[in-house]
């Protein structure tokens, strides 16, 4: 199964209840907590340490200089460092991101383990905010996603995604504007300092993309200004005759702007016009399993950096200059 989850906790049921082969729990929470229950409930109270690796057989030895990473609970091995690596505990990750929001009450979202107990997250809210004429509320979130392989580092890296499984962990990873990966060291503190200038640099984004959305609702577009926009923002190939799956994108776009259930009491603006752009694009727009993928990660990598990302800023920047 394509979540990879151990252990789960969250305040939204995931895609994968019921159907994961590799969740040893999930606990559902009826609403955001603070970093130690979070901690408990997603089943990351445990912490690992470095024991010395050894060779075994006729002729056993202390293999020098290296260690194995090893869960205290159960033994569970993830990796192979030297003896100078330092250990980046559970505690640490969500102390972390603690720090650099400077909030001892911090609510948590999720948490949890992936690959067996190799990595491991914590998603927190940072803030929301709504646009004009939509009561929809826009969340953004920090993620904190650490590995006890000894490969990879302490990423911090503010996101709009909701993060439940390893397929939401990489595509918030790969679609965050600001992010920071702090190597497991002494000087942690110093680097995280750092992370907290990708953080601020996310939030003045958050005011920036709020204020341009607040300006598309506040532009009024009639039925004939969409399909004018709609036919500039999906152009026909010269070479086609007849352009099939052009138009019938072209119709799906109009058909949600004159009566998406989804965007009801919206008014008929830009921003509604977008907001159409969007639902098709991330939802509706048929994406078919391949030899190589499913359609749900065809359809997240679509959303994070292919052609539904696309779609949805080639239209946002048609209508900001409209």
């Amino acid at each position: 199964m394509p979540d990879s989850v151990e252990t789960y906790a969250g305040v939204w049921t995931p895609w994968w209840a019921g159907k994961s082969q590799t969740a040893k729990s999930m606990t559902v929470l009826p609403e955001a907590v603070d970093a130690a229950t979070m901690q408990t409930a997603a089943g990351l109270d445990w912490e690992v340490g470095k024991k010395p690796v050894f060779v075994v057989g006729e002729h056993p030895n202390r293999v020098p200089g290296w260690n194995a990473i090893q869960r205290e609970t159960d033994g569970a091995v993830f990796g192979m460092v030297r003896d100078g690596y330092h250990l980046f505990q559970n505690t640490e990750g969500f102390d972390a991101l603690g720090f650099l929001l400077e909030e001892a009450d911090l609510s948590f979202l999720t948490a949890g383990s992936l690959f067996e107990g190799a990595f491991c997250w914590a998603l927190a809210k940072v803030g929301e905010f709504t646009v004009r004429g939509d009561g929809s509320k826009f969340e953004d979130y920090l993620l904190g996603h650490w590995g006890h392989d000894g490969k990879h580092a302490f990423t911090v890296a503010p996101t709009v995604v909701r993060v439940v499984c390893a397929n939401t962990v990489s595509a918030a990873l790969q679609g965050a504007r600001s992010k920071i990966a702090i190597r497991h060291s002494f000087n942690m503190d110093e680097r995280i300092v750092q992370a907290r200038t990708a953080l601020d640099i996310h939030r003045k984004y958050i005011e920036i993309l709020k204020d341009v959305l607040d300006d598309l609702s506040r532009r009024p577009m009639t039925y004939k200004e969409v399909r004018k926009f709609t036919e500039d923002l999906l152009p026909v190939n010269p070479d086609v005759e007849r352009p099939y799956r052009t138009e019938s994108e072209r119709a799906q776009i109009l058909l949600l702007f004159a009566g998406s259930t989804t965007l009801d009491g919206v008014a008929p603006t830009a921003y509604r016009a977008y907001q159409c752009v969007a639902e098709y694009a991330d939802h509706i727009k048929v994406v078919n399993t391949t030899k190589t993928a499913t359609s749900e990660d065809r359809r997240a990598l679509s959303i994070i950096e292919g052609t539904a990302a696309s779609l949805k800023t080639s239209a946002l920047r048609l209508l900001v200059k409209a």
